[in-house]
């Protein structure tokens, strides 16, 4: 299944059958409660007319996060409204690169040695966080290999359907 498939039947099922609405900081919200969906990562590069993306963006966030930056400046060559996020006006205290970077070796060398592991686990969530205008939504990122292919698994505390997840299904 492609991202687009997963997608649009996603929000198929937001639009036709939410669970909730309710209003986090003020902006109503359409919300289904453990949701998920699965989509193969060869195929994760959501092409849609109603939703225009900036994949320049796409991959300069993709870069930005595997080189472990933080600094709002570089991803804000980008995308302007980042630098909104950061609380300092140079940082953005919820940047996923330097949360993940330290632990690749550890998931690497845990599927090297076991790849039956259930154990190749990155977290990104840090607990009780301090008040931020940027908190990650992916709580950690876990990874399988099974029949031959790496599976990844990414837990989210909260994800938006239409701005968000075309962007978090590439990084």
């Amino acid at each position: 299944m492609t991202i687009y498939d997963a997608w649009t039947a996603l929000l198929r099922r937001l639009l036709h059958a939410p669970q909730h609405r309710v209003a986090p900081r003020g902006q109503q919200t359409l919300e289904r409660l453990g949701e998920s969906f699965t989509f193969d990562l060869r195929a994760n590069i959501l092409v849609s007319p109603t939703r225009n993306l900036n994949h320049r963006y796409m991959v300069a966030e993709w870069l930005w996060i595997a080189f472990g930056r933080e600094d709002a400046a570089t991803i804000a060559r980008y995308n302007a409204k980042m630098q909104g996020f950061s609380d300092d006006g140079v940082t953005l205290a919820g940047a996923y690169g330097p949360r993940l970077a330290p632990q690749w070796p550890y998931v690497i060398e845990t599927l090297r040695r076991d790849p039956s592991s259930r154990q190749a686990v990155a977290v990104i969530w840090r607990p009780s966080p301090a008040s931020s205008k940027d908190i990650p939504c992916t709580i950690a990122l876990q990874f399988l290999l099974r029949d031959g292919r790496l599976h990844a698994i990414a837990t989210m505390r909260s994800s938006d359907a239409w701005l968000g997840i075309p962007y978090d299904c590439y990084t």
